[in-house]
């Protein structure tokens, strides 16, 4: 069970402004119903951060330690368009993951997967 509590992470605190500078001059504010697959999303921070600055992208978080889930959940209950965190082991083939954490019929052909 995982209890609802925002981990704070200070280098992600210092780093979310720069990584979302960038995110500005590469994601589309106006292009409606974006999904971005974030792989390794940590505590949850960033997502959450970034889809204030984005609203016409769903965001979805990924992470391979469950553990950090009820982080994730505890940072996205300030905004909408953060979807709730999936396992993902991205040492596996990209083939697997996507079946295994069923986003196939979630993050459909045009989508965007990063690291951030």
């Amino acid at each position: 069970m995982n209890i609802m509590r925002r981990i704070t992470n200070p280098a992600g605190e210092r780093n979310k402004d720069p990584i979302l500078d960038v995110l500005r001059r590469v994601l589309s504010k106006t292009e409606p119903n974006l999904r971005l697959l974030e792989i390794s999303s940590g505590v949850g921070l960033h997502a959450a951060y970034f889809a204030k600055e984005f609203p016409n992208i769903t965001f979805q978080p990924s992470e391979y330690d469950t553990t950090l889930f009820g982080s994730i959940d505890a940072y996205r209950q300030d905004v909408k368009n953060v979807e709730p965190p999936i396992f993902i082991d991205i040492s596996k083939p990209c083939t697997d993951w996507q079946n295994e954490a069923n986003i196939n019929h979630t993050m459909p052909t045009g989508s965007i997967i990063c690291s951030i």
